[in-house]
C-alpha cells in the first residue's frame, strides 16, 4: 500500500521479480571509552523479501550479497506461505512464483562532527 493508502503496490504479476528491503534493528559495536568519539561503528540487520517467477532468484541474490563487501550474508528463509501472508497480506496464493527472505548485516560508520 502506498503512503497515503490509496494504491496497492507489493506484488504485480507483470514483474518476474518484486523485492522491498525492511531494516530490523541496529546494534553500536563495542568502542573504547573516553572522550567524544568522532565516529561509530553499528551493524544494522535488514530482511530482504522477495516474490519471484524466476527459480534461481533467491541463488543470485545471495551471490549478489555475498560478492559485496560490507555486507554479511546471514540466511535465508523459504516458507513462502508464511512469507506471503506476514509481508505481502496473501492468505493464498497460486505456486507460479514463489516467496523467500533473504537476512543480511550492513556495518555502518556514523561520523559525528561537533557543531559550535
Amino acid at each position: 500500500m502506498t503512503i497515503d493508502g490509496s494504491q496497492y503496490c507489493a506484488i504485480d504479476d507483470t514483474y518476474n521479480l518484486v523485492i522491498f528491503l525492511v531494516r530490523e534493528s541496529a546494534s553500536v559495536e563495542a568502542t573504547p571509552a573516553g572522550g567524544r568519539a568522532s565516529s561509530l561503528l553499528r551493524t544494522v540487520n535488514f530482511k530482504l523479501i522477495a516474490n519471484s517467477k524466476i527459480s534461481s532468484a533467491e541463488f543470485a541474490l545471495t551471490t549478489l550479497i555475498n560478492r559485496t563487501k560490507g555486507i554479511t550474508y546471514q540466511g535465508t528463509g523459504y516458507d513462502s506461505k508464511a512469507i506471503a501472508r506476514q509481508y505481502f497480506g496473501i492468505q493464498e496464493h497460486n505456486f507460479e512464483t514463489s516467496f523467500f527472505t533473504i537476512d543480511f548485516q550492513v556495518t555502518e560508520r556514523i561520523s559525528c562532527e561537533v557543531s559550535c
